[in-house]
């Protein structure tokens, strides 16, 4: 519990000295779980264009790749933030043997055609196994044009506190060893590297990463 106040206290430091005090006033800036039916679409673009090179493997293109995440979004495993009612970011959770996107092998079959077995093929490569007593971060995207605000971090906030009040006993996400930055990033918040999972070839090639970094933060 002293780990997860002493986090909590320098993420809000972050937010209102960095980035947060005005944009809190100013943007009026709201953490909210679940997927709103209006909001699916542009949910489902601010994913795959934060999430591009990862996507891409996996669904082909854009145009395959937007409408499959809008089918699949879980209600209770999507946090949006939004401002003045427009959604500016979301974070994409899993926990319970359940992730934030989920759908059948048919549904997948209606959306990508025989694109499903690329979906099969280079998909693997982006799951991860959770133990039952901590919350994954799959993602955390945020619009192009509301990014180096400090909304990661509020969400990021928000997901920290929810684990703590949840009983997780960590919060765990995964960096590709290419994004220093969010890395450094997650550093400052106390997150911890605890391995390094090699990707093997040709995915490596094919997602133009070699490695993800596996961090903890006990909650």
């Amino acid at each position: 519990m002293e780990k997860w106040r002493r986090t909590q206290s320098l993420v809000s430091m972050l937010i209102k000295f960095l980035f947060g005090f005005e944009i809190g006033i100013r943007m009026d800036i709201h953490i909210e779980w679940g997927v709103e039916d209006k909001h699916r679409s542009v949910i489902s673009e601010i994913l795959y264009d934060s999430l591009s090179e990862k996507f891409t493997p996996v669904f082909g293109d854009r145009s395959r790749g937007v409408p499959f995440v809008k089918e699949a979004l879980v209600q209770d495993r999507v946090v949006v933030a939004q401002v003045n009612r427009e959604v500016i970011g979301v974070a994409g959770l899993q926990f319970h043997n359940k992730g934030y996107l989920d759908t059948s092998f048919w549904k997948s079959w209606k959306l990508l055609g025989w694109g499903v077995f690329r979906m099969i093929i280079n998909g693997w490569i982006l799951e991860s196994k959770v133990p039952k007593d901590t919350l994954y971060l799959d993602t955390i995207a945020v619009a192009e044009h509301s990014r180096g605000k400090g909304i990661g971090v509020m969400l990021l906030n928000e997901i920290i506190q929810f684990a703590h009040s949840e009983g997780f006993s960590c919060v765990k996400l995964s960096v590709i060893d290419t994004n220093t930055r969010a890395k450094s990033l997650y550093e400052r918040l106390g997150f911890r590297e605890v391995a390094v999972e090699k990707v093997p070839y040709p995915w490596s090639r094919t997602f133009g990463f070699s490695s993800a970094i596996k961090m903890v933060l006990g909650v």
